[in-house]
C-alpha cells in the first residue's frame, strides 16, 4: 500500500452532481432506512479539500460544518460523548475537535508522537485512539496528553481503530488483519486475518459482537465475529473501488465512503446487511474524495445551519 496517497487527494474526476440526483438518493435513503431514526441524523463526511460536510438525508442538502482553519486533509471522524466531532488530519498532522453547532475548531494534539493520524475513535470516557500506520496512540483531550498505547507486536500498518462499549480496542491493520487490544493490559491478540481480508482500511463495531471492516484492495465489506474471528462477506465490488470509511446507521445499515468511486469523484454508499449497495452522494464541487464518515444527531434545522449548499 502506498501510504503517501493516504495523506493527500487520491484523485479527481469530473466533479459534477445533479441536484435532482442527490434528492432522489436522499429519498431512497430515507425510505430504505428506518425513517423515524435516520431523520434525526445528519451524515457527516470529510473530504480531501479541508472541508467537513453535513448531508441531510431528508432533503439531500449539504452544509459546511468546518472548513480550512486548522484543517488541510481531514481523514477520519468520530463523535465524542459531548456531541463534538473529532477529526484526524493527515495534512496538518493534527487531531482537531469541531463543535458542530458553533463550527469552532480546537487542536487536541499535533506533531511529535502523534505521527500521521489516519483512523480514530473515541471511547466512553472521551479518550481518543488514533492509528498512525505504525502504532496506536491515545489522547486525553482535557490535558492534550499524547501517549503510545500500542506499538510493535502484531501491529504492522494500522490504519483504523474502533473501541467497543466494553473498552476493547480493535485495529484494522493493512498487512496484519484485525487485531484486538485489551485496554487495561494492552495485550494484543490476532482476531482475524486472510480469508476475505486483503488490506483492511476501516473498521467499526456493533456493540461487543461484530466488527464491520472495509477492505481497500479487496473492494469489500466484511463482518468479523468479535468472539471467534469468523468472517462473513457482506458486500463486494459493485460500486466499491477503494473503500476507506465505514459507519453504522440505524437498523444495521452501513454507510461506506469511497474516495475513488464513480470515476474518481468519490462517493458515499449505503450498504444493507444483504449486501445491496446504493449511492447516497457523489463527489462534486468542494466535496471531493470523501474519506471519514459518521452519523450525528441533528442539532439545527437546515435553515439555521451556516453555509448551506443546494
Amino acid at each position: 500500500m502506498n501510504l503517501t496517497n493516504l495523506a493527500g487527494p487520491v484523485g479527481r474526476g469530473n466533479n459534477t452532481l445533479s441536484s435532482s440526483w442527490l434528492l432522489l438518493a436522499a429519498a431512497a435513503l430515507t425510505s430504505t432506512l428506518n425513517a423515524a431514526s435516520i431523520n434525526h441524523f445528519d451524515i457527516i463526511v470529510a473530504d480531501s479539500e479541508a472541508t467537513i460536510y453535513a448531508l441531510n438525508p431528508r432533503t439531500g442538502e449539504r452544509s459546511i460544518v468546518a472548513q480550512q482553519d486548522k484543517l488541510a486533509h481531514p481523514y477520519d471522524l468520530a463523535r465524542d460523548r459531548d456531541g463534538n466531532i473529532v477529526v484526524s488530519d493527515s495534512g496538518t498532522l493534527r487531531v482537531v475537535r469541531v463543535n458542530p453547532a458553533t463550527h469552532e475548531q480546537t487542536v487536541l494534539a499535533e506533531g511529535g508522537s502523534l505521527g500521521v493520524p489516519y483512523g480514530l475513535d473515541v471511547d466512553q470516557h472521551n479518550t481518543i485512539y488514533v492509528a498512525n500506520s505504525s502504532s496506536i496512540v491515545r489522547i486525553t483531550p482535557d490535558t492534550h496528553l499524547v501517549e503510545t498505547f500500542a506499538q510493535g507486536g502484531l501491529l504492522r500498518v494500522p490504519l483504523d481503530v474502533a473501541v467497543a462499549p466494553d473498552g476493547t480496542v480493535y485495529v484494522a491493520d493493512a498487512l496484519a488483519g484485525i487485531i484486538r487490544i485489551d485496554a487495561a493490559t494492552r495485550q494484543q491478540t490476532l482476531l482475524s486475518q486472510s480469508g476475505l481480508l486483503h488490506t483492511p482500511t476501516g473498521i467499526t463495531v456493533d456493540g461487543n459482537l461484530t466488527a464491520y471492516v472495509v477492505d481497500g484492495s479487496g473492494r469489500c465489506v466484511v463482518a468479523v465475529d468479535l468472539r471467534n474471528g469468523s468472517q462473513r462477506l457482506v458486500s463486494m465490488a459493485g460500486l466499491l473501488t477503494t473503500p476507506v470509511g465505514i459507519a453504522l446507521a440505524p437498523g444495521g445499515t452501513m454507510l461506506v465512503s469511497d474516495p475513488d468511486a464513480m470515476d474518481l469523484d468519490g462517493a458515499i454508499m449505503m450498504i444493507e446487511q444483504d449486501g445491496t449497495q446504493q449511492p447516497i452522494a457523489r463527489g462534486s464541487g468542494n466535496l471531493v474524495n470523501p474519506r471519514g464518515i459518521m452519523l450525528l444527531p441533528t442539532r439545527l434545522d437546515a435553515s439555521q445551519t451556516a453555509n448551506s449548499i443546494r
